[in-house]
């Protein structure tokens, strides 16, 4: 029998842990990418040298076995071209830069990361993640900083900043990848949504599906046209248990009265 994982009932730990699962799979990726970028690193320079000893030994050979000038040049173009195609190929900021230099931004910014989403730095703010777009957009900002691109803009965004103000600007400066953009608009902290928020959003979403009667049905009992906002406005969380009694009742056939919660909004 197949077993089916019903993403949409996770809580808040729950996608907490598989977000930490997937920043150590990534991890792991990373350091062999490193590992990979350092080794390319430092065979560049034995591979052209490897290039000249070879187009020297041809054409020596060739020359003792007494052929003319046109064939030698060409395999001197030949030997030339694949020395230039190879430069070419390899040349980018990111397999030029240091080992230290690498590692330093890469895991600088994993760790700084790592701490604002989980609330182990000085903030102690704590990014709750409660959906799967949440968690697989959590994963993609922390695999960016392994990318090529994004250690190379973020070596040139250094040396630019510190050009402009010295230290105390690179001090100062944001990141281009911050975890507070897996929470935008809403930076909440662990007790901001409790129990009360997801009984709720379980009556208003079963199964991970918007159920339109539920919604018509929060929207007569507040008075409201539209109730669909009402898991992210703030000014309706005092109300979130009594809304969940409302749509339990009408579960059963005793629902309560339209426009009954007016008065408490």
């Amino acid at each position: 029998m197949a077993v089916e994982c019903d993403a949409t009932s996770s809580n808040p730990a729950a996608w907490s842990l598989f977000v930490q699962a997937g920043m150590n799979d990534i991890d792991q990726r990373c350091d062999a990418y490193l590992a990979w970028l350092d080794n390319a690193r430092r065979a560049h320079a034995p591979t052209i040298k490897e290039f000249g000893d070879a187009q020297s030994a041809t054409t020596i050979i060739m020359q003792q076995a007494g052929m003319s000038a046109a064939p030698i040049a060409i395999a001197a173009a030949a030997f030339n071209f694949a020395t230039n195609t190879y430069t070419n190929v390899t040349s980018r900021l990111v397999l030029e830069l240091n080992r230290s230099t690498v590692q330093a931004v890469v895991l600088g910014r994993q760790r700084t990361y790592r701490e604002g989403l989980f609330g182990t730095d000085t903030s102690g703010r704590k990014i709750m993640i409660t959906s799967r777009p949440q968690a697989i957009f959590a994963l993609r900002s922390y695999l960016r900083f392994c990318m090529p691109m994004t250690i190379e803009t973020e070596v040139n965004s250094t040396v630019a900043t510190f050009e402009r103000g010295g230290a105390e600007a690179l001090a100062t400066s944001t990141p281009m990848i911050t975890p507070e953009t897996v929470a935008q608009p809403t930076l909440l902290t662990p007790s901001t949504r409790g129990p009360s928020y997801y009984r709720l959003r379980s009556l208003l979403f079963p199964k991970g599906q918007p159920d339109k009667a539920a919604a018509k049905e929060v929207a007569d009992l507040l008075g409201e046209p539209r109730a669909r906002g009402i898991l992210n406005d703030r000014k309706f969380e005092p109300l979130y248990d009594r809304i969940s009694a409302c749509l339990v009742a009408r579960s059963v056939g005793s629902p309560c009265p339209k426009g009954s919660l007016r008065k408490f909004r």
